[in-house]
C-alpha cells in the first residue's frame, strides 16, 4: 500500500528481471525470479539505466521487426530539413469549454497560507526557508532554441492547446511547438472529458490518460468517430522520438494525469501507473540515445498543482536517466498573491485555466532562456481574462521557481527535500506479498475466469518449488444475496484446511455476478486469508483474438485497469483490507504491443472467445498474480549451493 515519509527517499532502480521488461530473463519462463522487493513498476534508484532488452526501448530487440519498434537511427535528433508549412488548425484566442479544478487537499489548500512572490506570506508546503529569488534579467532574444512536442491529454485542468499557443507567441515562432497527432485526418479533440473513444455497440470506452494513448493500436478498429479516425501508432512514436523538424534540441512535454474522471487524484491514487506511463513516453523519446547521454529536459514533466509535487518530483528523480525534468508550474501558482491564487482555484473558470497555462508556459520559457518573460503585450489577447499586472506576476513567479530549481541543479530529490515535500516510496494497488511456504492455499469467488486462472495456478506453482492447494469455490450463485452468502462463507467440507488462513481469495473487480463488485469482508473473514487478489475483467465482442478492445479500454472508466485500481482496490487497502491487484488490461496492452497476434505469423490469441482468455494469456496472468503473492521467490527451506553449470537448483 502507498506510503510516504517526511523526508524523500531516493528511488531505486527499475526492475531488471521483470518478465514484462526483460523477455530474456528467467522470469519470463516462470514466475519465481522476479525481484523480492515490491518495486516492479515504481523505479527506486536515481540514474540507473533501464533494461536494455525491453523491446519498446531497445531498437535492436526483436520488437524492431514489428510496427511497435522505434527508429534505430539517432540522426533524426538533428534534423537538417525544416518544415516549411505552418501548423494546421488555428484555435480561438478565447478558450471555450468550462473545466473544473481539483479541490486542493494538500497542505497549501488555504489561499491565505500561500507563499507569494511577497516573502511576507508563507506556505506550509513550502517552508519559509525557501529562497526568494529576484529575476536577474528579462527576455531578450525570442526565437525558440528547441522544438517542443506536447503529448495531448485529458488533463482535468487544461489542455496542451492552451499552453502551446502561449509558447508560440512568447518565442514568436509558430513552428517550434507541436501537439502530437494534431495534423492527422479526423483526429479527435483532446481536452477535458475528450479524446480517443472506442465503441462496441452499447459498450463504449474513453481514453482518460496518456498511457492509454501510448498503447492505442493502429487502425480504426472499434472506432467511435464518423468519419473514422485511423491511428498510426508507429508514426506517432516516430514524432515523439524525432521531435520538431528543424531544431537540434528537443523536449517532449508531458502532463501527469490528475485523474478525477477515474475517481481519484494524483495525490492519493495508485502511483505505479503514473510512474509507468511517464516511463513509457520518456523511453520512446530517448529510444536510441545511449544511456547516460540523455539531456536533462528531453522530457518535461509538468507539475499541475502543488499538491502533485511529491508524485511529480518522485517520478523525475526515478527517471532522471531518461532526461525527465520538472516544469514547476504548480509551485508558481502556489506562490501567487492570495487574490490571484483564489482566481486560479475557482471551479470551472476560464481565468483559472489561463493562469495555469501562463504559469506552465512561463516556467518552460524561463527554463530554456534563463530569463523572465516580460513582453506581456504579446500575451494579452490570449490571456484575455487576466490583466497585464496579473500576467506579469505569473511570469515573475514562474521565473522564481525555475531559479529555485537551478539552485539545486534541478535535482528532483534535492528540490523536494529542500521544500520538505515527501515523495511516494511505493506503489498503491499492486504490491509484493511474502507467501513462502511450500503449499499455496487459495479459494475462488465463483466465475469461469477465476476457475481458468485456478487451473493455471496449479500448473505454474511447481516452477517455484511450491504446490497449489485449491480449497473451494465460495459457492456464490446468482440467486444469493450478500446477507445469505456471508453466513455461508466457510461452511465447507474443507474445514481442516482452515487451521491457518488461506493465502489467496481470487475475485475479479468489476462486472461481477454473482454477488456485488464491492464486497468487503468482515473482520472474521479478514483473518482467514492473506491476500484478496483482484483483477479487471477482460471482455471483447469483436476483436478478442487481437486484444484491441481491451487495449483501447486500458484507462477508460469502469473497464480500465486504472479505474479498477482506484475504485475497487484502494478503498479496501485504505480500510485495512489485504487487497492486491493484477492489472489485466495493462498486461494485455504490454504483451500485444511487444508481440501482436498475427495468425500463423506471431504472437498468441489474447482471448479464445469474447469473455475468456486464451490458455497462453491465462498462464501469464497466473504467473503475474503468483509473483505478486510470493514476492517473486516462491521456494522456501535451505537453498542449495549455486551451481553455475546448471540451473537445476532453481
Amino acid at each position: 500500500p502507498s506510503k510516504s515519509s517526511s523526508m524523500p527517499s531516493v528511488q531505486k532502480n527499475l526492475r531488471t528481471s521483470d518478465p514484462t521488461l526483460d523477455p530474456s530473463s528467467s522470469a519470463s519462463k516462470h514466475p519465481t525470479s522476479s525481484p523480492s522487493k515490491a518495486s516492479s513498476i515504481i523505479p527506486t534508484e536515481t540514474g540507473s539505466s533501464l533494461p536494455t532488452s525491453h523491446p519498446t526501448l531497445n531498437p535492436s530487440s526483436s520488437a524492431s521487426k514489428h510496427p511497435t519498434s522505434f527508429p534505430s537511427n539517432a540522426s533524426s535528433f538533428n534534423p537538417t530539413k525544416t518544415d516549411s508549412s505552418p501548423p494546421s488548425g488555428t484555435l480561438s484566442t478565447k478558450p471555450s469549454g468550462a473545466t473544473s479544478s481539483i479541490p486542493s487537499t494538500g497542505p497549501s489548500s488555504n489561499p491565505s497560507s500561500s507563499l507569494s512572490v511577497n516573502p511576507s506570506v508563507t506556505s506550509s508546503s513550502v517552508p519559509t526557508s525557501a529562497k526568494t529569488l529576484t529575476p536577474t534579467s528579462d527576455s531578450t532574444s525570442l526565437s525558440s532554441p528547441r522544438g517542443y512536442v506536447f503529448v495531448p491529454h485529458t488533463n482535468y485542468e487544461l489542455s496542451a492547446t492552451e499552453v502551446s499557443l502561449l509558447l508560440k507567441a512568447m518565442y514568436e515562432d509558430s513552428y517550434a511547438v507541436e501537439i502530437l497527432l494534431e495534423d492527422e485526418d479526423h483526429v479527435p479533440t483532446f481536452g477535458y472529458g475528450k479524446g480517443l473513444k472506442t465503441s462496441q455497440g452499447n459498450w463504449t470506452g474513453d481514453v482518460y490518460t496518456n498511457t492509454g494513448l501510448f498503447f492505442w493500436p493502429s487502425g480504426s478498429t472499434n472506432t467511435a468517430f464518423d468519419p473514422p479516425y485511423v491511428h498510426n501508432r508507429a508514426k506517432m512514436l516516430d514524432n515523439v522520438h524525432d521531435g520538431v523538424a528543424g531544431y537540434a534540441a528537443q523536449s517532449l512535454v508531458l502532463h501527469p494525469e490528475t485523474r478525477p474522471l477515474l475517481g481519484g487524484s494524483l495525490v492519493d491514487d495508485a502511483p505505479e501507473y503514473v510512474f509507468e506511463g511517464v516511463r513509457l513516453w520518456a523511453g520512446a523519446a530517448t529510444a536510441t540515445a545511449p544511456r547516460g547521454s540523455v539531456e536533462a529536459g528531453r522530457v518535461l514533466l509538468v507539475m499541475p498543482r502543488v499538491e502533485n509535487a511529491g508524485a511529480v518530483f518522485g517520478i523525475a528523480a526515478a527517471l532522471k536517466s531518461l532526461g525527465v525534468a520538472v516544469v514547476p508550474s504548480g509551485l508558481a501558482v502556489d506562490r501567487l498573491s492570495t487574490a490571484l491564487k483564489e482566481k486560479a482555484n475557482s471551479p470551472r473558470g476560464a481565468a483559472s485555466k489561463q493562469i495555469l497555462a501562463a504559469a506552465e508556459a512561463g516556467c518552460i520559457f524561463s527554463r530554456e532562456k534563463g530569463v523572465r518573460f516580460s513582453d506581456i503585450g504579446v500575451l494579452s489577447s490570449l490571456l484575455d481574462r487576466l490583466t497585464s499586472t496579473e500576467i506579469s506576476e505569473i511570469m515573475n513567479a514562474a521565473h522564481l521557481v525555475v531559479e529555485e530549481g537551478n539552485s539545486v541543479s534541478n535535482d528532483a530529490a534535492a528540490w523536494a527535500s529542500s521544500l520538505n515535500i515527501p515523495m511516494p516510496e511505493s506503489g498503491g494497488a499492486s504490491w509484493f506479498g511474502a507467501v513462502k511456504q511450500r503449499e499455496l492455499r487459495f479459494e475462488t469467488w465463483g466465475t469461469a475466469t477465476e476457475a481458468d486462472i485456478r487451473k493455471k495456478y496449479i500448473a505454474v506453482l511447481p516452477y517455484g518449488g511450491m504446490k497449489g492447494l485449491y480449497l473451494q469455490n465460495t459457492g456464490k450463485n446468482r440467486g444469493q444475496k450478500e446477507e445469505s452468502f456471508r453466513l455461508n462463507w466457510h461452511n465447507t467440507t474443507y474445514g481442516k484446511y482452515y487451521v491457518r488462513p488461506a493465502d489467496i481469495m481470487l475475485k475479479r473487480s468489476m462486472a461481477f455476478s454473482p454477488g456485488p463488485d464491492d464486497y468487503f469482508p468482515t473482520k472474521e473473514e479478514v483473518e482467514r486469508y492473506h491476500i484478496w487478489m483482484k483483477f479487471d475483467y477482460q471482455y471483447d465482442k469483436k476483436t478478442s483474438a487481437s486484444g484491441d478492445w481491451n487495449v483501447q479500454c486500458l484507462d477508460s472508466s469502469y473497464f480500465g485497469s486504472t479505474w479498477n485500481a482506484i475504485n475497487k482496490v484502494l478503498p479496501m487497502i485504505n480500510d485495512g483490507q489485504k487487497a492486491n491487484f493484477f492489472p489485466m488490461r495493462w498486461f494485455i496492452a504490454e504483451e500485444v504491443t511487444e508481440v501482436p497476434y498475427v495468425a500463423g505469423v506471431s504472437g498468441s490469441k489474447v482471448m479464445r472467445d469474447r469473455t475468456h482468455l486464451s490458455s497462453v494469456y491465462l498462464h501469464g496472468v497466473a504467473s503475474g498474480m503468483l509473483t505478486l503473492a510470493t514476492g517473486g521467490r516462491s521456494f522456501v527451506g535451505d537453498q542449495p549451493a549455486y551451481d553455475l553449470s546448471s540451473d537445476a537448483w532453481q
